[in-house]
Order: C-alpha cells, then structure tokens, then sequence
C-alpha cells in the first residue's frame, strides 16, 4: 500500500530551514561571480523533497 504524503509540503523541517538558509547565504555571491564568466549553471538539489 503506497504512502500517503499528502502533507508533505505543508511545512518544512528543521533541516530543510537550515539548508535554505545556509543556500540564501552562499548562492547569492557565488552566481554574482560564476555568473560574469557567461557560461550556463546549472543548480542541482540531490536533496529537494
């Protein structure tokens, strides 16, 4: 019988509040340089949901 997750995304964990925090911090400055070279990123999360 599948679970059921229908609440999954009502709201965030502890972890997930940290890692979104953490990522505010980091990503902003790091895609303002890596950005200026022209090149394509890519933004991968092996961790989302």
């Amino acid at each position: 019988m599948p679970k059921n997750n229908s609440d999954f995304f009502k709201t965030k964990n502890s972890s997930s509040v940290i890692k979104d925090q953490l990522l505010g911090c980091y990503l902003t400055p790091y895609f303002q340089k890596v950005l200026v070279t022209g090149k394509p990123l890519f933004y991968v999360d092996c961790f989302a949901g």
